[in-house]
C-alpha cells in the first residue's frame, strides 16, 4: 500500500488509499481519554489531577494543531518498506491496526502524543524511541513539526 522509498506525511490527502481510514475527532468524541499517551503522562506526573484539569490541558495541547485528534484506524496490517518514512506530526495521533511490519530502513517519525495500538511490530530491527532520542538514531531533518513527545509501548489487543 506504501511504495518503498516514499515519505508519507499524515494526514494524507483525500485521494490517497489510506485516506479512507483516517478521521479527525473533537476531544468530546473520544470515548477513552485515559488511554491517550498525553493523559497517561499528565496523570503519572500528578496522580491527583482532576478530569476537568485533564480536559483543559488537552484542549490547550490540541490548540497547537487543528483542535482535532487525528485517528487512523486501519483494519489490517501496515508494512513500512525499507527506505520509507511515515510522519505523524501531532499534536495527538491515534493509530490502530492489526500488525506493523517495519522493514530494513523503514521509519516512523511521531511528534506530539502518539498512540499506537496493535498486536505486534514485526521485523523491527531497531528499538522504538521518540524521534532523535534513541541511541545512534538521527534527529529528524528540520525543526520539529510539534514538540517530540510521548510514546506508548505497543499493547496487545484485549
Amino acid at each position: 500500500m506504501i511504495p518503498s522509498g516514499e515519505t508519507l506525511r499524515f494526514p494524507v490527502p483525500s485521494g490517497h488509499p489510506l485516506a479512507k481510514y483516517q478521521s479527525f475527532k473533537k476531544l468530546s468524541e473520544v470515548s477513552n481519554l485515559q488511554g491517550l499517551a498525553i493523559v497517561k503522562s499528565i496523570v503519572q506526573k500528578n496522580p491527583a489531577v482532576s478530569s476537568k484539569q485533564i480536559h483543559e490541558a488537552l484542549t490547550q495541547y490540541l490548540s497547537t494543531g487543528n483542535n482535532r485528534i487525528h485517528v487512523l484506524d486501519i483494519p489490517g496490517d501496515l508494512t513500512v518498506p525499507t527506505g520509507t518514512t511515515l510522519i505523524f506530526p501531532g499534536p495527538v495521533t491515534m493509530l490502530t491496526l492489526r500488525n506493523v511490519d517495519i522493514q530494513g530502513t523503514g521509519t516512523i517519525l511521531a511528534y506530539g502524543s502518539f498512540n499506537l495500538l496493535c498486536r505486534s511490530i514485526g521485523d523491527s530491527t531497531y528499538p522504538l524511541y521518540p524521534p532523535g532520542s534513541g541511541p545512534g538514531l538521527p534527529s529528524p531533518v528540520g525543526p520539529p513539526l510539534s514538540p517530540p513527545g510521548h510514546y506508548i509501548p505497543v499493547q496487545p489487543e484485549g
